[in-house]
């Protein structure tokens, strides 16, 4: 039993309290969001209760009411994480992928609500790589690749669920096992570096081997409907919000084609129709579920294919086409499209990826962070090139990271008016030097923007 905590206990804690929030970004912001969570903890002196017990708490609850209304919201939804919240913050661990699919399979099989079974282990996973990403326990890419693990797990988990429902209502061959379905993930999914408000980028591909026509034409309606069917699970709207939102456009033809396609049908696609943008973008797939059947085999030998191929006609110049193309059309503060944004680093090196991958297979690397790393173990690049890549990709990456804790949208510009300075100080900025913590983030942005200008003119020729 928690001992109980006098008036006096509480008065003595205020001062500690007011003197973290003191220090924090925005003091009013981190109070309000730090009496919303003691409100939710069922008492009043709950909070306190666990400060007395362990002083480390207070830096727990603060730092993440002091950075992240949205977070704060979770644990407002959810009073009843913080017990194994707490639990899981006593170990620090790298998040291993086997032991959450154990975890959440678990959950599920003792849930009467499967999708809350999901949201469960979603939020306080969350919270865990939230806490450690803002007290800087875990690096960048440690962080973009455990909210990708949490992704793949749960979408691993809607899929089988959609699965067996399907299954109920069909039974064909190999269906409820899900031995005829890959799926591939795309963009930052497929790369291992989710932010915090990333869509899942999906692509459904589905086997007909072995059936006949009439079969086969049933599993298409099948694998459509599973297709569906997990996606609305996964980014169905609630009072909790989406688990995730999911993008199923970069399938073969788009919106006019069916949710699921056949693997014939992709390969063919592939083989024949695709444009060049989705070269570039096909660096970045890789299979998620089902990776050890004959399936993901083949889905996965036509993706390198045709992201690697021996030889293609002006990838230079359809490369600069296509970056100017965007840029013509983005803001000139979008972190990602604008000259100097994200693009031209990952432009760099998907261009590199495809013009060298087939001769080179160590370029295959569907992470941003381990074909950067690879494109200078070949030499493709230079060092001093290589540590400017990385910088801008990782400082960018950082800030959207830091505006998408903030409350779990996503944004692609940096906060305007007074959001802007609170912002700066929020991701680490402080004044100093005769500039303001804004004028230091801008500073550092157009520094990390220019190199990344410089090396797509250098390398894309």
């Amino acid at each position: 039993m928690k001992k109980s905590v006098s008036k006096i206990d509480l008065a003595s804690m205020m001062p500690a309290l007011l003197d973290f929030t003191g220090k924090t970004p925005d003091p009013d912001f981190t109070l309000m969001n730090f009496e919303r969570i003691t409100a939710r903890l069922g008492a009043k002196t709950m909070l306190f209760e666990l400060v007395a017990e362990d002083p480390r708490a207070l830096a727990v609850f603060g730092n993440i009411a002091a950075q992240s209304r949205w977070l704060s919201d979770i644990l407002c939804r959810r009073p009843g994480l913080v017990d194994e919240f707490i639990d899981n913050l006593q170990t620090f661990t790298r998040l291993d992928q086997e032991r959450l699919r154990a975890e959440l399979s678990a959950r599920v099989l003792a849930s009467a609500d499967v999708l809350d079974a999901l949201y469960w282990q979603r939020d306080v996973e969350l919270l865990r790589i939230g806490l450690f990403d803002i007290s800087e326990r875990t690096p960048l890419p440690e962080t973009l690749r455990e909210l990708c693990v949490v992704a793949e797990v749960v979408l691993e988990a809607a899929i089988e669920q959609a699965l067996r429902e399907e299954g109920r209502r069909e039974a064909l061959p190999g269906a409820a096992l899900g031995e005829a379905l890959s799926v591939v993930g795309m963009g930052k999914l497929g790369s291992r570096a989710l932010n915090y408000a990333s869509d899942l980028d999906l692509v459904f591909i589905y086997d007909t081997a072995g059936l006949d026509s009439s079969l086969a034409a049933r599993a298409q309606a099948f694998y459509t409907r599973v297709a569906r069917r997990a996606s609305d699970m996964l980014s169905s709207a609630s009072e909790r919000g989406a688990l995730y939102r999911v993008d199923l456009r970069l399938r073969p033809h788009g919106g006019k084609s069916s949710l699921a396609v056949g693997v014939e049908e992709f390969e063919r696609y592939l083989a024949e129709q695709a444009h060049f943008w989705e070269r570039l973008a096909c660096t970045r797939a890789r299979v998620l579920f089902g990776p050890s059947t004959p399936l993901a085999l083949r889905v996965t030998r036509a993706l390198e294919a045709f992201a690697h191929p021996v030889a293609v006609a002006d990838a230079a110049a359809q490369t600069r086409e296509m970056r100017e193309r965007v840029m013509a059309h983005a803001p000139k503060d979008d972190l990602k499209r604008a000259a100097g944004g994200l693009h031209d680093v990952e432009f760099v090196i998907e261009f590199l990826q495809l013009a060298h991958g087939a001769r080179r297979p160590v370029l295959r690397q569907p992470g941003m962070f381990e074909a950067i790393e690879a494109c200078r173990a070949e030499r493709l690049i230079s060092v001093a090139d290589h540590d400017s890549l990385l910088g801008a990709y990782a400082f960018v990456r950082q800030i959207m990271n830091r505006m998408q804790l903030l409350d779990g949208e996503p944004h692609d510009a940096l906060p305007q008016g007074e959001e802007a300075e609170l912002f700066a100080r929020r991701a680490g900025f402080a004044p100093g030097g005769g500039l303001s913590a804004l004028e230091q983030l801008l500073q550092e942005l157009q520094y990390h923007k220019a190199n990344a200008r410089a090396a797509f003119n250098k390398y894309v020729r």
